[in-house]
């Protein structure tokens, strides 16, 4: 009996790791989603810095936040229909929308109570993007991940020695280079649906 359950264990634990590694790769989509309105978000931010327009860092930061949710919400409805829920994926969903929630709050009133300067604004975004890649490079045993984990990491530490007017396009930077280019590269490494009529041979 403790055989078997012991075989049981091991069966669950595997299932994970695999479940993992397939949610990270149909994912990349998000990645990418993301990566490229925070792009816009921080071009739109340096703009406004240089036009003396801080108002409107606000406005940009939610609309940010809102095309993103909408995106991840079209994503999800679409894979719900074609993967069941797992363990794995709710981990993955929870850790993200903690995650993305925490940065909303956190965001918004550094903003509005301009408590925050805009570089450690920039760098606590940095630094809590680096604890979602860390849960998933758990999650999936992932080197790479772990190593894009670290960059985020270490650029959420070099945010603080740079001047305001500089962080937006230091964080442009640390977007294309840890979540644009990565959410192409599991794009591209997503398996392929194969044709109907070779899925009924």
């Amino acid at each position: 009996m403790k055989e078997q359950d012991a075989r049981d264990q091991i069966g669950f634990i595997t299932q994970v790791i695999e479940d993992s590694m397939g949610i990270l790769t149909e994912n990349g989509a998000f990645y990418i989603l993301w990566g490229v309105l925070i792009v816009l978000g921080a071009a739109a931010t340096f703009a406004s810095l240089q036009l003396g327009r801080t108002g409107t860092l606000l406005w940009i930061w939610l609309a940010v936040y809102l095309l993103g949710a909408a995106g991840v919400v079209l994503v999800t409805r679409r894979n719900r229909r074609r993967h069941p829920k797992t363990l794995a994926r709710r981990v993955y969903v929870s850790t993200w929308a903690a995650i993305g929630f925490c940065g909303l709050v956190l965001g918004v009133c550094a903003i509005v109570t301009n408590k925050i300067p805009l570089e450690v604004g920039f760098s606590l975004m940095a630094g809590l993007l680096g604890i979602a890649y860390y849960v998933n490079a758990a999650m999936n045993r992932n080197r790479w991940m772990t190593g894009l984990a670290f960059g985020w990491w270490a650029g959420a530490g070099a945010l603080f020695f740079l001047p305001a007017r500089f962080a937006p396009l230091a964080l442009c930077l640390l977007v294309l280079a840890l979540e644009l280019v990565p959410g192409i590269v599991l794009v591209a490494r997503r398996p392929r649906a194969r044709p109907a009529e070779e899925r009924r041979r």
